[in-house]
């Protein structure tokens, strides 16, 4: 077993290089294209179906693809689905429930964190980084889904990590 913090810092160089690319750099900085930001909520609600068509257990207030589908209706432009997106989603498909949560991990938390810091600086729609209450969202996550982790969830939220690098470096290519 493992705790929450040791999946944190077992995963801190991949979190770290996601942090640094190209798209997670304009995102932070709130200077992301608006094509470029729909084709990456695009991406984001391939991912959040292909785990919530899965998982059954998160509370609704954290479920985002409705979310993500406001926001691509927000935006100009067409989408289509990026090649390590398919990739990812298909890695997803093949995994158990359990292995799921490590997916849950990086992307939902991801949101809940740094997804408000980035909600501010953007002017582009932002529905999914919205949470009615982020707080009972993050206990929900640490008491009921995020329990009893081995080195397997470290390995599982490191490839989410890899995937997701790979999906921003694919949009801002």
């Amino acid at each position: 077993m493992i705790t929450q913090q040791q999946l944190r810092e077992l995963c801190k160089p991949q979190h770290d290089r996601a942090e640094t690319t190209t798209l997670a750099q304009q995102l932070i900085a709130g200077t992301i294209s608006s094509q470029h930001y729909k084709q990456l909520c695009y991406q984001l609600y391939l991912i959040a179906d292909a785990i919530e068509s899965r998982y059954v257990f998160l509370e609704p207030d954290l479920q985002r693809r409705n979310q993500l589908v406001l926001d691509l209706a927000s935006c100009e432009g067409s989408v289509s689905a990026c090649k390590s997106t398919l990739t990812y989603v298909e890695h997803i498909a093949s995994r158990s429930t359990r292995e799921l949560r490590a997916h849950i991990y990086v992307h939902y938390l991801g949101w809940l964190y740094g997804g408000q810091m980035i909600a501010k600086k953007l002017s582009l729609p932002t529905n999914h980084l919205r949470f009615a209450n982020p707080k009972a969202c993050v206990d929900h996550m640490r008491n009921m889904i995020l329990v009893d982790l081995t080195e397997d969830d470290a390995h599982e939220a490191i490839a989410a990590f890899d995937s997701i690098i790979r999906i921003y470096d694919e949009i801002s290519a």
